[in-house]
This record gives C-alpha cells, sequence and structure tokens, in this order.
C-alpha cells in the first residue's frame, strides 16, 4: 500500500511545531522528486536517503559504536540512522548521557565477545528506551500479564529501532533480556511458548 507521504509533509507544514519537526524518510522510491518539491517550505529540509540494516550492524559490530555515533550526532547523520533515538538525545539530556555510555558498553562487550549473537548487542540499544516506557518498579509489583507486557515493549522496540529491521528472534532476545533484567517475571511466558510448540509439533506430526 502507498505510504502517503505527502500527507506527511502537508501535516507538518501545518504544526505548529512545524520549524522543530525533521521528518526522515528511508528509500529512494519514483516519488522522490515529488517529495523533495512539496518540502522545499518547510522550515526544516527533510532528510532523504536509504539506510539498510546491515550499515546499521557495521557500526554495532566495529567496536567503535561510540566514537562513530558522537560523529554522527555532531553532523546529525544519526537521525538518518536511528531517528527515534537521536529524538529522544536531542529532547533529554539524561537519555544521550545514558544512551552514549551503553554505546561504550557496547564497543567493550564487542571487544570481548565478537561473535556473540546480535540479541545481546541490541541489549546496549534498547535498554535505557525500555526503562523510560514505565515505571517498572510498578509494573512489577502490580499484577499484570507479563505475555500482554512483553507483546507491548516488543512492539515499542520495534519501532524505536527503524529503519533498523533486525531478525525478529533476536530483537525478542533483547527484550526478554532487558526486561528481565528490570525484575519483568517472563517464566510463564516460556512456559506458554513452550506449550504452543508442543501443541504444533503435535499438529504438524499427528500419530497414526
Amino acid at each position: 500500500p502507498e505510504k502517503r507521504q505527502d500527507l506527511i509533509i502537508a501535516a507538518a507544514k501545518k504544526s505548529k511545531y512545524a520549524d522543530k519537526i525533521q521528518l526522515v524518510f528511508a528509500g529512494q522510491g519514483p516519488l522522490l522528486e515529488k517529495y523533495k518539491k512539496l518540502s522545499r517550505d518547510l522550515p526544516r529540509e527533510p532528510i532523504f536517503g536509504f539506510y539498510s540494516t546491515e550499515e546499521l550492524l557495521k557500526i554495532i559490530n566495529s567496536s567503535h559504536a561510540y566514537q562513530i555515533v558522537t560523529e554522527a550526532l555532531d553532523t546529525d547523520l544519526y537521525m538518518t540512522l536511528q531517528p527515534a533515538a537521536t529524538g529522544m538525545m536531542y529532547e533529554n539530556k539524561k537519555f544521550e548521557n545514558s544512551y552514549m555510555k551503553n554505546m561504550q558498553l557496547l564497543d567493550e562487550f564487542v571487544k570481548k565477545e565478537p561473535d556473540a549473537r546480535l540479541g545481546k548487542k541490541l541489549v546496549f540499544l534498547i535498554s535505557d528506551f525500555i526503562e523510560s516506557l514505565t515505571d517498572w518498579k510498578k509494573e512489577t509489583e502490580d499484577k499484570f500479564s507479563s505475555g500482554e507486557l512483553y507483546k507491548k515493549t516488543w512492539t515499542e522496540c520495534r519501532n524505536f529501532i527503524l529503519p533498523m529491521n533486525p531478525q525478529r528472534t533476536e530483537l525478542e532476545y533483547a527484550v526478554k533480556e532487558v526486561l528481565t533484567n528490570l525484575g519483568v517475571p517472563l517464566k510463564s511466558l516460556k512456559k506458554k511458548e513452550s506449550v504452543l510448540r508442543k501443541s504444533i509439533k503435535k499438529v504438524s506430526n499427528p500419530k497414526d
């Protein structure tokens, strides 16, 4: 389906925060020139480009993520790589300091375990974001469905790291790791997943 970027541009023009909105469009589609013309009178010129998951992975696996991200922030390039994280860093100095500290920890981790699964590395990218979503102490004290909480958190993280599109199982691993560190009990969720896998296996391989 058509994404109708023209509607986003029109909305940005009418917004009272137009001078603060930075639009980022990933891709090089056939309507690129049209969108550029529509965007000419925006206070802040949109950023158009294509940034693949592979480019983000190169940064993550480089063991120099802190330096690269720092330089990318100085030139606004990181806005095209991780727009959500960049926006939060611009708005919240505390978040920026914590995020960049995690970039340093990521570099240290990659140097020690360069072949570690991607999910372990993604933890450093999403931990600050997940911590900012809610009062996790209250969440763990109140009665709640760990399954629903996990699903909502996974969806938020999926949108947060766009345009990066890692393998689903790796992002799932990272989200579960952060939630576990925050004290969210996911044992019941693992049991449900195990039961579901067994049910699928039975259906796929019925006994004669």
